[in-house]
């Protein structure tokens, strides 16, 4: 057991040989006889934290819908179906993970503790950080002031309840299960993605606030921005020298989750300007200082020049991983699948919902057509991959409780 936790989850490292072997067996066949578990046992053993991912990749895209810089007649209409879905999926899979914890009581204090179940519960996290997001876009333009106080109630409930959650999180997990190579397993930068959402919120929301509210959500959202940004370098730098000394892991299947990568950069870059645009110009510091909104948006906007291109690298680096081995010649020189489906695959959702925003933004200030278009193309594409992962969810559960158990999608 110690060996796996040491790895974070993933199949140990060892030759390039022995890689690409375990591409080539990593779907084992089956056995021909039925193997299910009651539905019992299936949600106790098959559901975890994991499942979260796609509630927050859901509401991303919600979120990206709105902010889609070319829209159409029914668009909006859309996101908010999506919103209020996603909503009706969180409250299910909440459900869900307290029946689990009634049914078995082991698995609650395992779900906090053992990584790398631990590291997904910031999903949980991220998904009400969507939800935030979609009420502003959603339900403030059709309500009364009174929608616009009870999102800036629910912005600081979240910054706190996120920082103290980040803070235990952490120390829980140095005290229970110490990780030899934490850098095996991107998904340790949910750890801290939940309270650093805190600044993309806050950048959501700060140029509906009056303008007394302002610069404090202003100062909270870059303040947890630098946290959130600052620990996950630290978890970068140790997951770069895990790809550099093992290489992407031989499970092609897990390596989407490496896109997180992206989302540190791209959400940073939804944060400074964001922020920045809702500056208020003529009230309290800004007042002071009359050229300071000013002086703000463009030095976020150019330092988010200086970020975008490290994101996009990571984006380009990721997908390359995964498309050059998702196919392999058998021993019969036939080309097959390597990859099956597994909840990480919602991270080709979520961390370039990120990106996709950030490049909006940057071609609205920049006010290039060209960059909108090509953000409106990114758009796309992350619908496109969404109706895919949506599919394929689904897919998998009903194999997994109906037909074989042993499929799992954590």
């Amino acid at each position: 057991m110690k060996a796996s936790l040491s790895t974070g989850g993933y199949p140990a490292q060892s030759t390039h040989a022995e890689r690409r072997h375990k591409l080539h067996s990593e779907k084992p066949p089956l056995a021909e006889e039925p193997h299910r578990l009651d539905a019992r046992t299936w949600l106790v053993e098959r559901f975890s934290w994991t499942w979260f991912t796609a509630t927050q990749s859901t509401g991303g895209l919600a979120i990206v819908l709105a902010e889609c810089p070319h829209q159409f007649s029914g668009l909006h209409t859309i996101g908010a179906i999506i919103f209020i879905f996603n909503i009706t999926l969180w409250l299910l899979l909440t459900g869900l993970t307290i029946t689990r914890w009634r049914l078995k009581a082991t698995t609650l204090r395992a779900s906090f503790t053992q990584p790398p179940e631990a590291f997904f519960y910031g999903s949980w996290w991220l998904t009400v950080a969507t939800i935030i997001l979609g009420i502003q876009h959603y339900g403030v333009p059709h309500s009364g002031p009174w929608l616009i106080d009870a999102v800036r109630i629910l912005f600081w409930i979240y910054a706190a309840c996120t920082l103290l959650s980040s803070l235990v999180v952490f120390i829980v997990m140095t005290k229970h299960s110490p990780l030899a190579n934490p850098g095996g397993n991107p998904s340790i930068l949910l750890t801290v993605f939940h309270a650093m959402l805190t600044g993309t919120i806050a950048a959501g929301i700060v140029g509906g606030q009056p303008e007394a509210h302002r610069l404090p959500i202003m100062v909270a959202g870059i303040g947890f921005q630098g946290y959130g940004w600052i620990v996950s370098m630290i978890y970068v730098g140790w997951i770069f020298s895990s790809l550099l000394q093992n290489g992407f892991p031989a499970a092609s299947s897990t390596r989407p989750g490496f896109f997180m990568l992206v989302g540190t950069a791209g959400y940073t870059i939804v944060v400074l300007i964001g922020n920045a645009r809702g500056a208020p110009s003529n009230y309290g510091y800004f007042a002071s200082h009359p050229m300071a909104a000013e002086i703000l948006l463009i030095l976020a906007t150019w330092t988010s020049i200086f970020l975008w291109v490290f994101t996009f690298w990571c984006f380009a680096m990721v997908t390359i991983s995964i498309f050059s081995d998702m196919f392999r010649r058998d021993e019969n020189g036939k080309w097959r699948l390597t990859m099956s489906w597994h909840n990480t695959w919602w991270a080709f959702i979520f961390p370039n919902v990120g990106f996709t925003i950030s490049t909006i933004y940057l071609g609205q200030e920049l006010e290039s057509a060209s960059i909108l278009w090509v953000s409106t193309g990114m758009v796309i594409l992350l619908v496109i991959f969404w109706l895919f992962d949506v599919i394929l969810f689904l897919k998998t559960i009903a194999h997994s409780l109906l037909r074989d158990s042993r499929v799992k999608l954590s």
